[in-house]
């Protein structure tokens, strides 16, 4: 009797064993993960509780310039997004205009606020480029 005890007992060690390795596992997926999405937005910086000011679009470029409320973050320091110019560009190489378009517009109207990102290794015509704006 004292023997099927101790090899149950020793069964549920194995199990605990078993799963603990299960949850390293999950872990290093868990930080693989979220690392591989921490580098995919590596080169942006992200700026939030701004109000869009004005739209500016219809350029031959197909490009598009809206205004925001206070400083925009200008990490690679654009001249033409600097002082009383609080003015951003939707680069047409690296954003989908229309959508980006449909969403600051929405925004203006409404008066949400919006979180944008703003690319950190470039400008756009002097002006720092924003990815496509969100609401939260």
């Amino acid at each position: 009797m004292n023997l099927k005890k101790c090899s149950i007992l020793v069964n549920y060690r194995n199990v605990g064993l078993h799963w603990g390795r299960v949850l390293i596992v999950l872990r290093m997926i868990f930080l693989v993960v979220s690392m591989s999405s921490y580098a995919s937005h590596a080169g942006q910086v992200t700026q939030s509780d701004l109000n869009i000011v004005k739209v500016m679009a219809g350029y031959t470029g197909g490009e598009a310039y809206f205004f925001v409320n206070k400083d925009p973050l200008n990490p690679h320091q654009c001249s033409l997004t600097r002082g009383a110019y609080r003015i951003l560009a939707v680069d047409p190489d690296r954003s989908n205009v229309d959508q980006v378009l449909s969403i600051l517009l929405a925004a203006q109207i409404s008066g949400k606020k919006v979180e944008i990102q703003v690319y950190n290794d470039g400008c756009f015509n002097g002006h720092a480029v924003s990815a496509k704006p969100t609401t939260p």
